[in-house]
């Protein structure tokens, strides 16, 4: 009996629901050993189910349903128009309507989590508000000279900045590998930080910023391979109608 391969199928209520016992399970690899230019399957884990072709050909036919109906096969509806393909009636099974109940729950999460990030990013978006300065990781001389200023604004150390007493905005979360945090400076600045690996200024101080872009020019000199100079000049373009 000729029989074609369903790759990727390992839900044993989908198996049985479609194919009752008529379903042969297969699972091999194929090795970099094994691979040359003339197979048809890369290096790999396969694994799927083999059925005969008369219900692969329903199988297929259900798929092709789905589609011009515009409904994802594993809802509710498309489990419908498949099991209809396979078995002639639109009345699934039990097994079938838990596997479309997983799904909904599935998507409800995962657009219960797109919501939050999505929040997030609105979130940072108003804190970043200003002209961007990188304190940290400048050289010594830079920190020195431009720790007079940062005081005034309550930026205590460029580097490991007392965070403590400052209202606390939000984190970055999970996305970077440091989570970084957002602070409200007494001036409505934005300080973004995380102590020891960066910290990020947010000002609307047009006249901080000019003077951050003095020293760090004054201190790391013309090249403009140097992530600071270069940064500084990205500022002073910033300011060029001041």
């Amino acid at each position: 009996m000729a029989t074609k391969r369903i790759p990727r199928l390992t839900d044993s209520r989908l198996v049985k629901a479609f194919f009752g016992e008529r379903a042969k399970p297969y699972h091999y690899s194929v090795s970099h050993d094994d691979f040359d230019e003339y197979d048809n399957e890369a290096p790999g884990e396969y694994w799927g189910v083999e059925v005969p072709d008369d219900l692969a050909e329903k199988w297929n036919k259900g798929l092709a349903a789905c589609r011009t109906a515009g409904v994802h096969p594993r809802s509710e509806e498309g489990l419908e128009l498949r099991y209809e393909a396979m078995h002639g009636t639109q009345k699934i099974p039990a097994m079938l309507a838990e596997v479309a109940h997983e799904r909904e729950i599935r998507l409800q999460a995962e657009s219960h989590a797109k919501d939050a990030r999505e929040r997030v990013l609105v979130e940072r978006a108003g804190w970043e508000q200003g002209i961007r300065l990188v304190l940290s990781h400048t050289s010594t001389t830079v920190n020195q000279r431009l720790a007079p200023r940062l005081a005034e604004i309550g930026v205590t150390d460029p580097v490991f900045p007392a965070v403590g007493a400052l209202p606390k905005l939000g984190d970055t979360g999970s996305d970077y590998q440091h989570k970084f945090s957002y602070y409200r400076l007494p001036n409505g600045d934005v300080l973004r930080a995380c102590p020891g690996i960066g910290v990020e200024l947010y000002t609307q101080d047009r006249a901080l910023a000019r003077a951050y872009v003095d020293i760090t020019e004054q201190c790391h000199g013309d090249d403009e391979s140097d992530y600071f100079r270069r940064h500084a000049s990205e500022v002073r373009r910033y300011l060029v109608d001041d």
